[in-house]
């Protein structure tokens, strides 16, 4: 029972695509791109944040010429905004001449606390194309995004999509957004408990923004594998909820590969969750999922994988703990319906895959408190032979 109540509850909490709930709205003015150059567009934003706007209620963004950036100079955009479950607000920047030619997008960000951070990509009569990553607090971080990142929003309150793909050349804006406005509007107590939303009045900064023909290394390998997670980005492409810290570690790590380093605090009637967005890969031609694990402290894992249509399928694995290392192999058809699943027809459909998600459960058998660190290697969608 207590399973099943809180995983009803964390999937509440999967909103990486609601950025819906802001108006699609007509830009004027604006970047205007420079053709035939490597640099589409390329903002220092040490002197001058011209085209940015806010969007949406409660925000406003401003030059902070005081501000150290990651290239030691002074001077970023700042964008305030509160966490106060009810205003929700972005930085925007107007792209009425599209994006055509778009193979990168690269920006610094630094945060004041530890933020689940959506990027956009609203097309005019379009749809809305998202990015999602965990931003550390108060340091810069790098972020580099390729169009192959995006994925389609498929929630209620966004916008449809009519040919179903990203055509750069229509799209409007370019919006970055704290997921946190949006988790903090949820009432449940006990779920507001999990999100432990971070209230009250936030600044995020923003630096040297690159838009450009340079393209980034792409995540599909070879036949019809699919690659989820390489680490191959600056930035950390999973979010984490119930307190938990997210890095990437190198080959150092217990793995040696590549790795997502999740730390946080194990104990009773304790849940966290690591998510990840599933809107960019298309998953028909694979047969399972396939990466490495290990754990410092034992671990009971739930790994979720949820549609767009509410069905919800799991798979469980029982960590040993001491940073043994375990190859895993979780076929689709070994998953089950959760508790709480609401399919329509009662099959996991991997067409419809929106979030995988990763939850520790062993607070419901644990009755003392303990920090575990959780490593996760390169996770791959794995061809049908």
């Amino acid at each position: 029972m207590w399973k099943r109540e809180w995983v009803r509850i964390l999937t509440l909490a999967l909103l990486i695509t609601g950025f819906g709930m802001l108006e699609k709205a007509a830009f004027a003015g604006g970047l205007v791109l420079s053709p035939n150059e490597t640099a589409l567009v390329n903002q220092p934003l040490t002197n001058s944040i011209e085209g940015w706007v806010s969007m949406g209620e409660g925000g406003s963004v401003d030059l902070e010429q005081d501000v150290v950036n990651p290239m030691g100079a002074k001077g970023a955009l700042a964008f305030h905004y509160p966490i106060d479950g009810s205003s929700i607000s972005a930085a925007t920047l107007p792209t009425p001449d599209g994006l055509a030619g778009m193979k990168s997008l690269h920006f610094w960000i630094k945060c004041d606390h530890t933020a689940a951070v959506i990027v956009s990509l609203s097309e005019k009569d379009g749809g809305r194309y998202n990015a999602t990553f965990t931003a550390p607090k108060d340091q810069w971080q790098e972020v580099a995004l390729a169009p192959s990142d995006f994925g389609l929003g498929t929630e209620a309150t966004d916008p449809p999509d009519p040919d179903g793909k990203l055509d750069l050349d229509q799209v409007q804006a370019i919006t970055i957004f704290d997921l946190y406005q949006l988790l903090s509007k949820v009432k449940n107590s006990n779920l507001a408990a999990v999100i432990n939303a971070p209230m009250g009045q936030h600044t995020f900064y923003l630096s040297h923004l690159t838009i450009s023909q340079a393209a980034l290394p792409t995540k599909l390998v070879s036949g019809t594998n699919v690659v989820i997670s390489d680490y191959s980005r600056p930035q950390v492409n999973w979010i984490g909820i119930g307190g938990v810290t997210l890095k990437q570690e190198s080959a150092d790590s217990p793995l040696k590969q590549p790795s997502l380093l999740a730390e946080y605090e194990q104990g009773p009637n304790r849940i966290v969750a690591l998510i990840h967005d599933m809107h960019p890969y298309h998953l028909t031609l694979t047969s399972r999922l396939q990466f490495d694990m290990a754990s410092s402290q034992a671990a009971t894992l739930v790994v979720q994988l949820e549609e767009t249509d509410g069905g919800k399928y799991n798979s469980t694995i029982n960590m040993p703990g001491g940073d043994q290392v375990q190859h895993l192999q979780l076929k689709y058809s070994d998953f089950t319906p959760a508790q709480d699943s609401q399919d329509t027809n009662d099959r996991l459909d991997m067409d419809k895959i929106k979030t995988l998600t990763i939850i520790d459960f062993s607070g419901a058998t644990i009755s003392t408190e303990q920090i575990n660190r959780l490593w996760l290697g390169k996770v791959v969608a794995v061809g049908k032979s």
